[in-house]
């Protein structure tokens, strides 16, 4: 295998230090983007990289932005659903509603040990109704959890904070399928 030296006028010490997220080397002359713009479905591995990176500031630049829903079914957007047939698009809504099911628990002021009850019940009962008629769809459960906004702290109990996030991942045929809904807060919008 042929290397190439990216950054040739630099010590070799400071070309690793040229790491874009995911830990890629890159040339120093290239573009960076202006905007750097996630989805909320990308929170939980934003948190993980703010970790991993808390010795690093991150940019003023990133923006986290409400996830893209079909209007209709509330499915979110993705380009994971390319691999949904017909039969399992007609399913994979079940994750939102699961979801929408967790946070009227919410409201209700359920515990998070409800919220994900909450939320399997729906799938167990999409389950039940697919097995009943006779669809040939497998749908199952991967998990749902309960975490609080800033730590990701696993919320089991009363939420002593009122911003929560109620994450879920489903396999609906061989497609995994992951959402969240946020609980007492809304993501930013991008200020132009």
């Amino acid at each position: 295998m042929r290397k190439f030296n990216l950054a040739p006028h630099m010590e070799p010490n400071e070309r690793n230090k040229i790491r874009n997220h995911s830990g890629i080397r890159r040339p120093s002359l290239q573009p960076v983007p202006e905007n750097k713009i996630f989805n909320n479905t990308s929170k939980l591995t934003r948190s993980v990289q703010t970790d991993l990176l808390s010795s690093t500031p991150l940019p003023e630049n990133l923006h986290i932005l409400p996830t893209s829903r079909c209007p209709e079914t509330g499915l979110a957007l993705s380009s994971r659903n390319a691999y949904l047939s017909e039969s399992e698009r007609k399913v994979a809504p079940v994750l939102h509603r699961a979801l929408v099911a967790a946070k009227e628990a919410w409201r209700s002021g359920a515990s998070g040990a409800s919220m994900i009850e909450a939320a399997e019940n729906v799938v167990k009962a999409e389950g039940e109704r697919i097995a009943a008629a006779g669809e040939d769809v497998s749908l199952k459960l991967d998990y749902f959890e309960v975490f609080d906004r800033d730590s990701f702290a696993p919320v089991r109990g009363q939420a002593a904070e009122d911003k929560l996030v109620v994450a879920g991942a489903v396999w609906v045929g061989k497609t995994r399928l992951i959402d969240n809904i946020l609980l007492g807060w809304e993501a930013d919008p991008v200020d132009e």
